[in-house]
């Protein structure tokens, strides 16, 4: 688990939490396993027994513990568990699981079974209701779900309700978002898109294996390593092309101008991601696209501000368009270069008032007193 301001994320990032599900802690829970039926209904009993150092929902308990500390609002637990319960209804039953909330306990009921609760602001209360509801669906959809599955739903369901930039993210996806903003991987090269439903070509990068086999725009792909490309999703191809430096993998591409299939066996090296450009334009106006905030990014940068200067450049235009965000570091790295020192540039504001940090530019020399259009 991670705090959102130690991650240096964008400004817009502030507000979320980076969650991913590789903790491993000890504790004590209580394990509800014993029940009865009465009216047709499932009633969970005392705890049978306690368990100690069982994974259990250890991880939801974890995302709660982050929300109620870290999260720069205070926490709606009514809001947040009703969310999580949600999200586990969506993942295992979503067309017979209903909700009769007429009473005032809340029924979840199937055909055959239901359970009763009731959830108000207090998070002790509604943990307990939350676990028996979560064993009930365990129980219910044995066949359906699994323990991890219906944890990490439920914890995708609660952070739904927090806000549009707080995601939870397993162990692979985290580290999937780590290594893009490293601005480097293993690869081939090449941008990729879905145009028409089919994975295209967008470009590839300058003196990447795919430039030097002579991969152009707009070429579809067909197979990777003789499996069909057909039905994949972006993501998915991505991960196929990518891996380790120094390994080989196979591609075959239907080129649109002359309707021919053609297969290149490539080798992957690091590809370093351009996440700047320039170029001169007429009246000694100078273009910089800025396509992200990767460790990179500053590095390019500088290289782009030398050709300014070797180029006689007298105004700029920054084009942020289409821009994701990025590292936070990164950003205040790039504004200080068109800045006066020690101008502030963003702050982030924790749920206290004195949990605010606030973000400087860094460099006596910039081009602060040139003309800049964003």
């Amino acid at each position: 688990m991670t705090d959102p301001r130690r991650q240096n994320k964008t400004p817009s990032y502030g507000r979320g939490l980076a969650l991913f599900s590789c903790l491993i802690i000890t504790g004590l829970f209580l394990f509800m396993t014993s029940g009865a039926r009465q009216g047709g209904a499932l009633f969970f009993t005392t705890p049978a027994y306690a368990v100690f150092f069982n994974d259990d929902l250890e991880t939801f308990d974890e995302v709660v513990n982050l929300i109620d500390e870290k999260y720069v609002y205070a926490p709606d637990y009514k809001s947040i568990f009703s969310a999580a319960i949600e999200g586990m209804m969506k993942s295992v039953d979503p067309d017979k699981l209903k909700l009769n909330t007429d009473n005032p306990q809340t029924i979840l009921h199937n055909d055959e079974n239901r359970i009763s609760y009731q959830l108000d602001y207090n998070r002790d209360h509604n943990t307990a209701a939350f676990k028996r509801i979560y064993h009930f669906l365990l129980a219910e959809y044995k066949e359906r779900t699994n323990k991890k599955d219906l944890e990490d739903a439920a914890i995708g369901g609660m952070t739904t309700v927090l806000d549009s930039y707080s995601q939870y993210l397993e162990k692979e996806s985290f580290e999937r978002a780590i290594k893009d903003t490293e601005g480097k991987y293993g690869g081939l090269g090449m941008v990729i898109s879905m145009k028409d439903y089919n994975l295209v070509v967008v470009k590839t990068m300058r003196n990447s294996p795919a430039e030097r086999a002579k991969i152009l725009p707009n070429d579809v792909f067909t197979k990777v390593e003789n499996q069909e490309v057909k039905g994949m999703q972006i993501q998915d191809l991505a991960d196929k092309l990518r891996g380790y430096p120094n390994t080989k993998v196979t591609v075959s591409l239907l080129r649109p101008s002359d309707k021919k299939e053609r297969t290149f066996t490539m080798t992957r090296e690091t590809i370093s991601v351009e996440s700047v450009t320039y170029k001169p334009l007429a009246n000694q106006t100078g273009y910089i696209k800025i396509s992200g905030f990767s460790r990179q990014t500053e590095d390019q940068l500088k290289e782009a501000l030398d050709k300014v200067r070797t180029d006689k450049i007298k105004s700029i235009i920054l084009d942020l368009r289409d821009n994701p965000g990025g590292l936070l570091e990164q950003s205040v790295k790039i504004a200080s270069h068109f800045l006066t020192q020690d101008r502030l540039i963003v702050y982030t504001q924790g749920r206290q008032k004195n949990d605010r940090y606030e973000y400087l530019s860094k460099y006596r020399t910039s081009l602060s007193n040139m003309p800049l259009v964003i």
